[in-house]
């Protein structure tokens, strides 16, 4: 049986959406390790409201993601200290570096360059049930990007701060698992002043889950019906 062109083409176009794969659910493409709120042991200032000494600190760790994978949610946990009281709202951002590597050998975020993206998220907060130290309560975050982020298959940094300036007793602390030894998995402390600046590694490996979808590579045998599609589309 024999079609006419724009027959055809609707037939090829039939065959591409039945048997190209749908992007799939969202999975864990990233997990630092920590275990969430039952793994907590400690937390780091990760903060724009200055700390009581005056330092204004960050914190910032390193994922890898694989290919063909788009970033569209995170999870993490921290507290509030000293005061342990929650604001009524956040005000979180989030950011990532690329990777440099020290003539050590270690591993920073670049901050020199500044920030591939920096963005504000809403924020989800509940109380994971879980306290750490003198009582103090770990909460349980996600955000949900409003554009999915894509990034190769190389090392990164992942930075996430809050603002509590109008809270006048807290600052906020990103939670994680305290590291007997700095490793891979050790994250690094930013100091805001005139400009970024690293102070050093610590042995806090924060707590958070990069979340998102893997983009099907199509088949060649979808690709060859494409590039049959796109010829006859020009035949005249």
């Amino acid at each position: 049986m024999r079609y006419s062109l724009p027959v055809f083409n609707f037939l090829v176009l039939i065959f591409l959406s039945d048997n190209l794969s749908p992007l799939s659910a969202d999975e864990v493409l990233f997990d630092n390790g920590v275990g969430g709120a039952a793994g907590i042991s400690s937390g780091q200032t990760s903060d724009y409201d200055p700390r009581p000494d005056g330092y204004v600190q960050i914190m910032a760790d390193d994922f890898s993601i694989p290919r063909n994978t788009v970033i569209r949610s995170v999870r993490w946990t921290g507290a509030y200290s000293p005061g342990n009281t929650p604001p009524d709202t956040d005000n979180f951002e989030v950011a990532f570096y690329r990777q440099i590597i020290s003539p050590s050998g270690f591993s920073f975020p670049d901050v020199d360059a500044g920030p591939l993206l920096v963005f504000d998220i809403d924020t989800t907060r509940v109380d994971s049930g879980v306290d750490v130290g003198t009582g103090f309560d770990i909460f349980e975050y996600s955000a949900t990007f409003d554009t999915p982020i894509a990034l190769n298959d190389r090392t990164f940094f992942l930075s996430l701060r809050n603002d509590t300036t109008d809270d006048k007793d807290d600052n906020w602390a990103w939670a994680g698992r305290h590291e007997s030894e700095l490793e891979d998995g050790s994250s690094a402390i930013i100091n805001i002043g005139q400009k970024d600046q690293i102070f050093g590694l610590n042995h806090l490996r924060t707590d958070f889950q990069l979340l998102g979808t893997t983009i099907p590579e199509p088949s060649s045998t979808i690709i060859g019906a494409f590039v049959l599609f796109c010829l006859c589309g020009r035949r005249r």
